[in-house]
């Protein structure tokens, strides 16, 4: 591991600043040290998508750099934020030198591309209901160890997700976010304490 050391660099960016622009060829592994990313693209067209929000210490852009393909959607800060570049060259090297390691990487990569197949599914199958209420239980989980305040207890979760950000992973209007939330807090499933949420109801969270 000391190799891979050796050779990383550390890299600091501002928010709004690209770590990696989609559609190249990707010639490092990144991990996040501090902060957190989006994974997005925009086309020529001004359509913006985007597929998720990345936080510390999770390999990106192992499939890119394994494959040596392009990579479809790029990183983008959403604050200030500090990563890790472990060079192509370096990376695959020491993987392939070591079976153990090498049994790791791939089951990362299996497990990647098994959540990117149930994003696929989540969006053809499921209605934007259900769909947002996925999204807002996955960032709630991921972002719990991340956000701290003094506010937060056991009956609600940090979120830090801006609603034009779910909007962007939806494919939809942040207008329509914002109803679908507030027809959650209606039915009384959903409550908003400013950025932190309580599911009041979770059996009938997704529901519809």
């Amino acid at each position: 591991m000391s190799v891979l050391k050796n050779a990383a660099e550390l890299w600091r960016f501002d928010k709004g600043e690209a770590l990696i622009p989609a559609g190249q060829n990707v010639d490092a592994v990144i991990v996040l040290a501090k902060g957190s990313v989006t994974n997005d693209r925009t086309w020529p067209n001004g359509k913006h998508m985007m597929t998720a929000v990345l936080r510390t210490h999770w390999p990106l852009k192992v499939h890119a750099v394994w494959d040596g393909l392009e990579a479809p959607y790029g990183l983008t800060a959403r604050e200030e934020s500090v990563a890790v570049f472990i060079p192509q060259s370096t990376f695959l090297s020491v993987v392939n030198a070591d079976a153990n390691l090498l049994t790791q990487v791939m089951t990362l990569i299996c497990n990647q591309l098994r959540q990117e197949m149930i994003a696929v599914q989540m969006k053809t199958v499921f209605s934007l209901r259900c769909q947002l209420a996925l999204y807002i239980f996955y960032h709630a989980q991921t972002s719990f160890h991340t956000i701290s305040t003094d506010e937060m207890s056991a009956e609600t979760v940090p979120m830090d997700v801006t609603q034009d950000e779910f909007a962007a992973m939806l494919g939809c209007s942040r207008q329509k976010v914002n109803g679908l939330m507030k027809e959650m807090e209606r039915e009384g499933v959903l409550r908003r304490h400013g950025r932190l949420m309580e599911i009041a109801d979770p059996l009938r969270y997704g529901g519809r």
